[in-house]
């Protein structure tokens, strides 16, 4: 085969294939030489690490010095939204050996969704059969959207406002088994105090908590670590900066995101950069920072200027 590589992790509409190709070395030293063991990939969520079951394959294979995969799925029906491709290896107890995962992005706007799998047998009998006005119900799940997967997410735009009361309780409560299989309802009241702290803090008179963008990250990926604030600085517009030390639900270490308020009028915060994955990464935000009193004449211009009063690279490089 002659191997060329998809150099991006994006995948626009136009593309319907994912290829990979990976190696596994030193197996047979794990399992020993010629003993079998499961092989495994999949497509998953990247925010909630749930699998997709029509893109996901099994296989024996006999352990060697170096085991080869090499295959692709079909991703036409894929819909918008953020996932990892995973690679694992068990052994014949059925304990992870090896595994990898893959970060890629996914356009499909025009994608034909079912929504069948998502929906549970019937909530008759669980906390989400209490839940009979309709306008409430909406609400809950448009709230689950900073934690939901893209095809969840898919779902609340799409499907939200025409299903009926039967099918949004087979979904709300399909959502949190997914979250939480033992205990659906605890695991939904924990949240619902997050978005409560996420109105309180972050709501504005025209949006909720959980739609604006410090909402959606503190809802996703938690409070952070660290919050440096800056509303009245010279040549900048009003911005935060927080920082993560390490992200529990995606493995990610020391990731910073950037809100700002360019209308400056407002309380809403805007989300101008950040170094996470699958987060707006914008190397012109210090410009973009200042667009107040300064306007480049160069467009590839992306370095902070030395205005007296700014913090933003001190609190990027170093919050406190």
């Amino acid at each position: 085969y002659d191997l060329v590589p998809y150099v991006y992790n994006f995948f626009p509409v136009t593309e319907e294939k994912l290829s990979f190709y990976c190696e596994l070395y030193n197996i047979d030293k794990s399992v020993g030489d010629g003993q079998k063991f499961a092989l495994s990939y999949y497509v998953e969520s990247f925010e909630n690490n749930i699998q997709f079951p029509d893109m996901a394959r099994i296989r024996k294979e006999t352990a060697r010095p170096v085991n080869v995969v090499l295959a692709e799925f079909n991703i036409h029906s894929l819909p918008t939204g953020n996932y990892n491709i995973v690679v694992e290896a068990r052994n014949p107890n059925n304990e992870v050996i090896a595994t990898k995962k893959v970060f890629f992005q996914r356009s499909n706007p025009t994608a034909q969704i079912s929504y069948t799998e998502m929906l549970t047998n019937s909530p008759a009998n669980t906390f989400v059969d209490r839940i009979i006005n309709l306008d409430s119900l909406r609400e809950y799940i448009s709230c689950t959207f900073p934690i939901s997967s893209g095809i969840e997410r898919a779902f609340i735009k799409n499907a939200l406002k025409t299903s009926d009361l039967k099918s949004m309780q087979e979904y709300f409560l399909g959502f949190w088994l997914r979250r939480d299989p033992n205990n659906p309802e605890k695991a939904w009241i924990a949240y619902k105090a997050q978005v409560d702290k996420a109105q309180a803090n972050f709501g504005t008179k025209i949006k909720k908590g959980y739609q604006t963008d410090r909402g959606r990250v503190y809802l996703e990926y938690g409070a952070p670590n660290v919050r440096s604030t800056q509303y009245n600085e010279p040549n900048s517009y009003p911005y935060e900066i927080w920082q993560y030390y390490s992200m529990t639900n995606n493995n990610q270490r020391n990731r910073k995101f950037v809100f700002y308020s360019p209308d400056m009028v407002t309380s809403d915060f805007f989300l101008l950069h950040s170094d996470a994955i699958g987060e707006v990464n914008n190397p012109h935000w210090m410009i973009d920072l200042q667009g107040r009193t300064y306007s480049p004449s160069n467009v590839q211009d992306n370095d902070q200027l030395n205005n007296w009063g700014g913090f933003a690279k001190d609190y990027w490089d170093l919050p406190n």
